[in-house]
């Protein structure tokens, strides 16, 4: 059992979460959503996922998940404390998750599985022994190259900037999501 102390980054955004069309009252009084466990792992596990301060992709989740009939809500977020897992801007958070993932993938005995499965296993240990993955917060990069839409590419170079990167945050826990925040932010019958 190590407990490790998380980033002291603050992340001051704005969370979009996109769900199915709903009147807008109803979505203000009932969402977020948490993810649907019937259509396999979510991205990070089961919890409520938001873009992060991205109502592009916000917008194209809701065309291609919800046949272009949705809902956008958007939530003011500030991400801080030993409980939010950084992985898009703490090396510190990415090298604990890292290490973590390699432990249970050996632990496991699995070449590879995924983020999801992980996060699942590690939440399972937090009960077993608090302190080693205290994590109800989690922001992570989807690097999907089909949605690169926004890339900048330096001349002469291999390496490339991603001007439009997708960054995912996801709570575990509907209880530590500021809700009195939330506005109506775009809806599409």
């Amino acid at each position: 059992k190590k407990i490790i102390k998380m980033s002291e980054n603050i992340i001051r955004t704005i969370g979009h979460h996109t769900c199915k069309y709903c009147h807008p009252a109803y979505a203000k009084a009932n969402a977020p959503f948490k993810s649907d466990p019937s259509n396999g792992d979510a991205y990070l596990g089961q919890g409520f996922y938001f873009w992060d301060d991205n109502i592009e992709y916000a917008r194209r989740w809701g065309q291609v998940h919800y046949d272009n009939h949705y809902t956008i809500l958007g939530y003011d977020f500030e991400l801080s404390g030993d409980q939010f897992l950084d992985l898009v801007g703490s090396r510190k958070d990415i090298s604990y998750f890292h290490r973590l993932y390699d432990d249970i993938r050996k632990r496991e005995q699995c070449k590879d599985f995924g983020i999801s499965k992980c996060i699942k296993i590690l939440q399972i240990v937090e009960k077993e022994a608090p302190g080693v993955f205290p994590i109800k917060i989690i922001r992570a990069a989807d690097y999907n190259i089909n949605k690169d839409s926004g890339t900048f590419f330096v001349a002469g170079k291999r390496g490339f900037t991603r001007l439009n990167p997708c960054y995912i945050i996801c709570f575990f826990d509907r209880n530590d999501i500021p809700l009195q925040s939330a506005i109506i932010v775009d809806s599409v019958e």
